[in-house]
């Protein structure tokens, strides 16, 4: 639903667009419903989301942030479509069981991150810059990061 960077939308067209030449799914056609700019806001986001079930949506793809996402999921939890985020907090994920993550967590993100920069020795010293507001990614691979590179000057 955050639709402000054309690259989502542009993406979203050409996968529908393939899917539809190659019969839909199980001979249903994709439409991709326009829902706006949720501008990252989660009150905005379940606006959108609202609007979208009273276009007929069945399926969701998105929201863009956890925020967004986690408003959204608790809305969607009561639905019986498939609401598919591609947020990266693990709260994302916890309203309903018709609920699939398409991307990593922010644990995992952080984690593995913080290994390869470990195992290939790229650094030492890492100074890491966030708001811890907008995302948890960090706090993850800094927490990681400690601990590998603690390890490693031993």
């Amino acid at each position: 639903m955050h639709s402000t960077v054309p690259t989502y939308t542009t993406q979203t067209k050409i996968a529908a667009d393939e899917i539809n030449e190659n019969g839909g799914f199980n001979g249903y056609k994709v439409e991709i419903l326009d829902a706006g700019d949720d501008q990252a806001d989660p009150e905005k986001a379940v606006n959108a989301y609202n609007d979208l079930l009273d276009k007929g949506m069945q399926m969701l793809c998105g929201t863009v942030t956890s925020g967004s996402c986690i408003a959204v999921g608790a809305e969607a939890a009561e639905d019986t479509f498939l609401f598919t985020p591609s947020a990266t907090a693990v709260d994302s994920i916890t309203a309903g069981s018709n609920e699939f993550r398409m991307c990593f967590t922010d644990p995992a993100q952080g984690t593995k991150s913080a290994q390869y920069i470990s195992e290939h020795k790229l650094a030492t010293k890492v100074a890491v810059l966030y708001d811890s507001a907008l995302t948890t990614t960090p706090v993850y691979m800094t927490h990681s990061l400690q601990q590998l590179l603690m390890t490693d000057l031993k």
